[in-house]
């Protein structure tokens, strides 16, 4: 007997399959333990199970903004009076809590498969359990302290190449969430306090092709840096490359003017001057 089939489209099928093989992984493959769960939330939130992207599908807003609070908090915990204002301000303290236990239900039921992630809900403290997960955060607070408190040096280079390489852009980028924007400019103060720090340490070491490599991501994402543009220009020249040194120049500036309505300093100016009336 002939079926006719119900049409599937690809994003489907190929989530469907991802998860079959997720539950069930090829002997190609491997068991389960071969597979490594990697967390990314600089830029957007991405979870791995090796090189294969997830899709994750949280059931509701309330529960994948949940998941984000107690993420960015690992190895902590936060309170459910604290969790309660930020998600249900207006609500009834009592009805807001029946809120938040439906809510971390639901966001343990989406999360069940990827058993290295854990929850906990004890006396009123909510948390996330990573085990044996490779989270981009965790490896940026690891090295937090040394790039705040120190200056870049052969014994500390790789901690904050640590923090330049992870940087995919600010945290959650395409998350609204107005409580996240003080953590996203801590974050984002400490990738440019990285970068500068970096940046000086390969000058100094006479390696300009890597200081030019930091410049770059770090004028990628903060055009409107001056310091960044200033200091990405005299890498260019170093190599001889004027042209990218002028190029740089105006991409600050058309960024001030559309990002700020600010206009460019006058050192900028100056520089540019100097660099235009140069021959090439």
């Amino acid at each position: 007997m002939d079926y006719i089939m119900k049409p599937v489209m690809a994003d489907e099928l190929k989530r469907v399959v991802n998860k079959i093989d997720f539950i069930f992984p090829s002997k190609k493959s491997g068991s389960n333990s071969n597979y490594k769960i990697k967390i990314n939330v600089f830029g957007h939130f991405e979870v791995y199970r090796s090189e294969t992207k997830m899709d994750i599908h949280f059931l509701t807003s309330k529960s994948e903004e949940l998941f984000y609070m107690l993420l960015l908090k690992v190895p902590g915990e936060a309170d459910k009076a604290t969790l309660c204002d930020i998600l249900w301000p207006d609500m009834e303290p009592e009805k807001a809590a029946a809120n938040l236990y439906t809510a971390f239900y639901r966001l343990k039921k989406t999360l069940s498969e990827i058993k290295e992630i854990g929850f906990s809900s004890k006396n009123g403290r909510y948390s996330v359990i990573l085990n044996n997960i490779d989270f981009d955060l965790s490896i940026v607070k690891s090295a937090e302290k040394t790039v705040i408190s120190q200056k870049a040096d052969k014994s500390n280079i790789q901690l904050f190449m640590n923090i330049i390489n992870i940087y995919k852009g600010p945290l959650l980028e395409d998350k609204g969430y107005i409580w996240l924007e003080p953590l996203r400019e801590e974050y984002n103060k400490l990738f440019i306090k990285a970068s500068f720090q970096a940046a000086e340490y390969y000058s100094k070491e006479y390696v300009n092709k890597s200081a030019l490599s930091v410049l770059e991501k770090l004028f990628k994402f903060f055009p409107f840096n001056e310091k960044a543009c200033l200091l990405l220009c005299e890498a260019y020249e170093k190599e001889g490359n004027k042209i990218s040194a002028v190029e740089t120049i105006h991409k600050h500036v058309s960024s001030l003017k559309n990002m700020l309505d600010m206009k460019p300093s006058k050192n900028v100016k100056l520089k540019l001057k100097k660099l235009t009336t140069e021959s090439f």
